[in-house]
């Protein structure tokens, strides 16, 4: 067998893509017993010069595993595609634990036992797309501890639930495309950790799954195309790491709003090209997303870009300092493409807030420098946000409170908060059109509930001793002002005896005593 039959076997055959299932060998001219009606190959490993086996039974109308698997253990490709296979039993690859590749796709499955795939424990790549499935049991995936890629695309799915895909912690590649998925739990998408391409494109997904993105970090590319969406919502992508989102060919997309993508620090490109229906764009709708460089919006029906002016030029507004850098400027149609780029520098304000004071009910915060500024006054805008928010706010939940301050204002406290919560308190202002614009933004942890009761045990002695300091020397006090003022009578009734000592006798009148010359 020639190394152009290898070749064809590889990436003719339609069922093993070169880029996702694709397994190098090298070909040698020794036949090997094979399956009657399929096709294989072997080459030496790298390691150790034993036999590494690919089987390929494609288009054999086959309706179940062959039974002729030569040295079976020593299998590492295995190809079933496009056969007639509707039912796979537990046993069905018993004995394959050596299996990296296990193509199924284009089959008419619909039943798979729970414990079909339990010794497949080395499978690095699962294909199982074009099929019938209509769920997902969990026990089908979680022998897969090192499958880094998983095809699921073109079958009936309806709704992925939570933890499907949680034994899969090295899953990097999982298709979606082509289901009839209408929606993703929360957790859909946790215990991947790996994960970095998803696509869940060509769906019936009428609002984008936030809370199951939220869950797959560090996450590449994240193509949701095809959907009908008819309306992309401030913080849709809240939480999402990513580098790439493609949104693109959405029949029902008519509108973006203001903070639809934010607090997206990786995105580079963002494609929002062939939305016919879309008719406008938010002048916000792209913030605090430093490293884009390319965004698509050909083949839609917007008239303008909000923001741009009649002469060409976008006006970006409310930049902070993470936005500076280079941006490129791409047009593009059927006749070819130019592209431009501008430096952008930003100077940020002076203007910076900081908590003082915090306990499990209220937060002091203080601030510099808003007297320096034209503007005749400033929000304190806060509310509560995740625990595992990013520093920049990219899970706040809910929307702001505000307290109105004037900018000579240095200080506020801001009472009647929950106990052990974290917020976020942003200084701003609102520009001409109401919005408002964050200077200064800060996260705080409020005390535990125990904080206030803790304090007032801690101070209690130290008060009943103040106070019964304070009563002693009041005591002392009273004593030695009671002992001054006798001690000052004694003294004043001492000297009026002196005086009446000197008065003659005769001086005192007593009808007793006969006066001289009387009878």
């Amino acid at each position: 067998m020639d190394a152009s039959r290898l070749v064809e076997l590889r990436h003719g055959d339609g069922s093993i893509s070169s880029s996702i299932f694709g397994y190098s060998v090298m070909p040698t001219c020794r036949e090997v017993a094979c399956p009657a009606g399929c096709r294989c190959t072997v080459s030496p490993t790298a390691r150790s010069g034993q036999p590494l086996r690919q089987v390929v039974c494609r288009q054999r109308d086959l309706a179940a595993l062959p039974d002729a698997l030569d040295n079976g253990t020593q299998l590492r490709v295995l190809s079933l595609a496009r056969n007639q296979i509707r039912t796979v039993y537990r046993d069905t690859f018993r004995g394959l634990g050596r299996l990296r590749e296990l193509v199924l796709a284009s089959n008419r499955i619909s039943f798979m036992e729970e414990e079909t795939l339990a010794e497949c424990t080395a499978l690095t790549a699962l294909d199982l797309s074009g099929n019938l499935l209509t769920a997902l049991p969990a026990a089908w995936f979680r022998p897969l501890v090192n499958t880094t890629t998983l095809n699921l695309s073109y079958n009936r799915l309806h709704h992925v639930a939570a933890n499907v895909f949680g034994a899969m912690a090295a899953l990097r590649w999982l298709d979606l495309t082509g289901n009839q998925i209408l929606s993703l739990d929360a957790g859909a998408l946790r215990g991947p950790t790996a994960l970095a391409m998803l696509n869940i494109s060509r769906n019936r997904l009428a609002v984008v799954p936030s809370a199951a993105l939220s869950g797959a970090a560090g996450l590449d590319l994240v193509n949701l195309g095809g959907n009908p969406l008819t309306k992309i919502e401030a913080g849709a992508f809240i939480r999402l790491d990513v580098r790439e989102l493609q949104l693109a060919a959405l029949p029902e997309l008519q509108l973006i709003d203001d903070g639809a993508f934010t607090d997206l620090p990786r995105l580079a490109v963002l494609w929002l090209c062939d939305n016919t229906a879309l008719r406008y764009v938010a002048p916000g709708f792209v913030a605090r997303a430093p490293a884009l460089r390319r965004l698509l919006l050909h083949n839609t029906s917007l008239a303008s870009l909000a923001g741009a002016r009649p002469s060409g030029t976008l006006v970006l507004r409310h930049v902070h300092e993470a936005d500076a850098g280079r941006y490129w400027c791409l047009a593009e149609n059927s006749r070819g493409s130019d592209n431009t780029s501008v430096l952008v520098r930003v100077q940020e304000m002076d203007i910076h807030l900081f908590a003082t004071g915090v306990s499990s009910r209220f937060v002091t915060l203080v601030w510099n420098g808003t007297a320096r500024n034209n503007f005749p006054q400033y929000e304190l805008m806060y509310r509560a946000v995740a625990d595992d928010s990013a520093e920049s706010g990219a899970a706040e939940g809910g929307d702001y409170l505000s307290r109105t301050v004037t900018p000579f204002s240095r200080s506020y406290t801001i009472s009647a908060l929950q106990p052990d919560t974290r917020y976020q308190f942003c200084l701003s202002y609102h520009d001409r059109h109401g919005r408002p614009v964050r200077i200064s933004c800060t996260h705080v942890r409020t005390r535990d509930a125990s904080f206030m009761s803790q304090g007032i045990r801690r101070e209690w002695p130290a008060a009943a001793a103040a106070v019964a300091g304070v009563a002693v020397l009041v005591l002392a006090g009273l004593t030695l002002l009671a002992v001054a003022a006798r001690r000052y009578r004694s003294r004043l009734y001492d000297d009026v005896d002196k005086d009446t000592a000197s008065i003659p006798l005769e001086n005192f009148y007593s009808p007793l005593i006969s006066q001289p010359g009387s009878s």
